[in-house]
Parts: structure tokens; C-alpha cells; sequence
């Protein structure tokens, strides 16, 4: 999927850059989710919001659980959606405080998608993802 979406994603490099630096993690990790949420963009409505509504922008924040904050595309967007990543892996290391800094990143990915309640085990860390 990256190396698909890699021409759409070049246009927020310099966004996710800046994200990743603030919030001191990988601009793969970034770049990940937002291939997987919105395919760089590609998939998201005219309005901004994925298929169900639910999710707002590149990278799918969910209405349902947080209020969405500046454009699909803007920095202020992509900061927010890193923000939320950060907080599924500690939410992560908090729940299996044994695990790894890498098992709680891979949680943490999982959480992103399907919250930290469905993070059961690290065996089974996608049982509870779309």
C-alpha cells in the first residue's frame, strides 16, 4: 500500500515530518496510517470524512470519540491524528506494562484503529481491527 500511495503521500511529507518531531515518533509510522486509513487521501469524500462519516480526514480521526480539529489535510489535522497515536501506545504500555517499546508501538497501531480495550494480547494485537 505505501509504495502505491507514495506519490499522493509526498505532498504531506513536510507535514508529517513536523508531527513526527513534535511528538517523537517515526514519519513511517505516520505515513503508514494515513496509507491505511485513506490510501494518501485518495478515499476520502469531497467533505473531508471517510466512507461511514465516522472518521475525518488523512488520517481518520473518529468524531465518535474526539472532536476532529482544523482541515482533512492540515498539519493542525495531522498533529491531532498523531497525538491520538500517542496516546494508544501508552495507553498500550499502560495495560501490558511487560511488553516491548516496539510490542507497545505495534499495540499502539492496533489501538489507533480499534482502541486499547481491543489490544488482548501481542500474539492477536489485529484480532479486534477493521
Amino acid at each position: 500500500m505505501a509504495q502505491t500511495d507514495a506519490r499522493a503521500m509526498a505532498k504531506y511529507k513536510s507535514k508529517i515530518l513536523v508531527a513526527a518531531k513534535r511528538y517523537r515518533v517515526q514519519a513511517a509510522v505516520i505515513a503508514g496510517i494515513i496509507s491505511r486509513e485513506t490510501r494518501a487521501g485518495k478515499v476520502l469524500r469531497s467533505d473531508g470524512f471517510g466512507f461511514d462519516r465516522s472518521g475525518f480526514g488523512l488520517m481518520q480521526v473518529d468524531r465518535r470519540f474526539h472532536r476532529p480539529q482544523g482541515g482533512a489535510f492540515s498539519q493542525t489535522h495531522i498533529n491531532q491524528g498523531t497525538k491520538i497515536l500517542i496516546d494508544m501506545i501508552n495507553g498500550v504500555k499502560n495495560k501490558h506494562p511487560s511488553w516491548s517499546q516496539d510490542m507497545a508501538l505495534k499495540g499502539g497501531i492496533s489501538a489507533y484503529n480499534a482502541g486499547v480495550r481491543n489490544v488482548y494480547s501481542y500474539n492477536n494485537v489485529d484480532d479486534g481491527t477493521t
